[in-house]
């Protein structure tokens, strides 16, 4: 079940942020990229217990990009 929805629009990509719940009631995490121009699809989950890890890998990544 969907909880929450948040999209991002970008370019002919469209990244769908996911808060869901599994049948025991655990919530997860789910980021699906949509390609526009092919229609495919590719989606990661992020679980309870990895959620602080990746929102830090998240973060310092992307405070090493650089903006052009």
């Amino acid at each position: 079940m969907t909880k929450h929805q948040q999209t991002v629009s970008a370019g002919s990509r469209i990244y769908y942020f996911d808060l869901r719940e599994d049948s025991k009631g655990t919530e997860y995490i789910t980021i699906t990229e949509m390609n526009a121009r092919n229609q495919k699809r590719s989606c990661i989950y992020i679980f309870p217990e990895d959620i602080d890890n990746f929102r830090q890998a998240l973060e310092d990544a992307a405070a090493n990009v650089s903006k052009r």
